[in-house]
Parts: structure tokens; sequence; C-alpha cells
């Protein structure tokens, strides 16, 4: 069902080609979904940074996997975890996976 027209929504004009248009809103009229519901979906996602289906990986539990291999197995004053977690977080999004930081279950 369409949602109502609120006019509140700015109107966007873009150019796409027939041969992507075309297979995408068959795709979405047979799920049942508007075209504008897709791309909207599509931008929400590639504006945040995410796309669907990515694989996510909480940067701590990087960082706890160094820690635990490291040979003497000690964190001291010098060490700066935010900035280990800052330097995971950098290394996932390399390899295309998205950071999701967890809450702690006491927090």
């Amino acid at each position: 069902m369409p949602r109502q027209k609120t006019g509140e929504t700015p109107k966007r004009n873009i150019r796409v080609p027939n041969e992507v248009w075309d297979p995408a809103k068959t795709r979405a009229t047979q799920e049942g979904r508007t075209i504008a519901a897709v791309v909207n979906s599509y931008l929400s996602r590639y504006g945040s940074g995410t796309s669907e289906g990515a694989a996510t990986a909480n940067p701590w539990d990087i960082v706890n996997l160094v820690m635990r291999e490291l040979p003497d197995k000690t964190v001291g004053p010098e060490t700066d975890l935010a900035n280990a977690v800052d330097a995971a977080a950098d290394m996932l999004r390399a390899l295309g996976i998205a950071p999701v930081v967890k809450p702690r279950p006491d927090e």
C-alpha cells in the first residue's frame, strides 16, 4: 500500500538508463515495493557508509584478539586503547566490514 502523500518530501530528478531502471522497477513491483522506497533504502545505506548484507564486526573484538596474542599479555598506562579501537575500526572498513561497537552488557 503506498504511503499517504504529505507534500513534505522534496521531489528529486535523476537520470537513470532504461537498462538499469526497468529491471529495478520490475523487481520492486514483484517485491511489493515502490521504486522510491528502493531508492530511499539504498541511498540511506550509502549515506551511512553501510551496504545491504554487509558484514559487521566489533572493533573491540579485534583489540581483544590482538591483546590475547601479545607475548606478555599486558596493558600498561601507556597503552592507548581508544586509539587501538580506532585503528581496528579503520582496518575493518578497509576490509569492507562495517565496525559496530556494541554496548557492554553492564551498560
